[in-house]
């Protein structure tokens, strides 16, 4: 038998009251018994047994897998960083190129929308 101390608030004052729990183990209860594919005559395991064990290798050959490629792209992303970091030399020719690439993103859609959005007005205005 264990007891367990619960805290009771009240507007008084605050005491402790022993809960008791029985039949609980007094330390975690250690597994000596075989897994469920061994029998207790040492038969061999049963066919649905050996097909769970092939899946759970399965999943375990899985997840190593997917956590290899997750650290091999980690560490390839790192690398790339660290590679364009030490390109940094020809900034200007980068700055020039995406300033002409997204120039129609910068400049002409913005001015399109508001020469648009004042055209529209000026109709709803004179009509």
């Amino acid at each position: 038998m264990t007891t367990l101390n619960a805290n009771f608030e009240t507007n008084e004052t605050q005491f402790r009251e022993p809960v008791i729990i029985e039949n609980l183990p007094s330390e975690p209860p250690k597994y000596t018994n075989p897994p469920s594919f061994v029998s207790e005559n040492d038969q061999p395991p049963s066919y649905e047994d050996e097909k769970l064990l092939k899946l759970i290798e399965a999943v375990y050959r899985a997840q190593r897998l997917h956590e290899e490629r997750r650290r091999n792209l980690l560490h390839n992303e790192e690398q790339n960083y660290q590679s364009s970091n030490n390109n940094n030399n020809n900034k200007h020719s980068k700055k020039r190129w995406s300033w002409r690439k997204d120039f129609w993103k910068h400049c002409f859609a913005p001015a399109f929308i508001i020469i648009s959005y004042t055209v529209v007005c000026f109709v709803f205005v004179i009509v």
